[in-house]
């Protein structure tokens, strides 16, 4: 059986690991990017550089949006919390 209390710590816990992991990633995946300056990337196709471009914008969103995602998201899993209290009851 799962408390509605128990359900708000696990989700808040998940997002909040969520968070923290896009934010490292993001950190660790842009900071050899200032280094490198304008400096041209040999033998990196176009394909190569979009998909490394999408995955580092999709991280750095996840890392920018969930702060401000998650109260929105919050009440929307309160109801999913009652449909399993009410099934392993019943």
């Amino acid at each position: 059986m799962v408390s509605e209390r128990g359900s708000q710590h696990a989700f808040f816990s998940v997002s909040a690991l969520l968070f923290a992991v896009s934010a490292a990633l993001t950190t660790v995946w842009c900071a050899p990017m200032s280094a490198m300056g304008k400096m041209p990337m040999p033998g990196q196709t176009w394909t190569a550089a979009a998909t490394l471009f999408l995955g580092m914008w999709i991280v750095m969103m996840v890392a920018m949006m969930l702060p401000s995602l998650v109260p929105m998201l919050w009440p929307t899993t309160r109801p999913l919390a009652g449909q399993a209290k009410r099934a392993s009851v019943g």
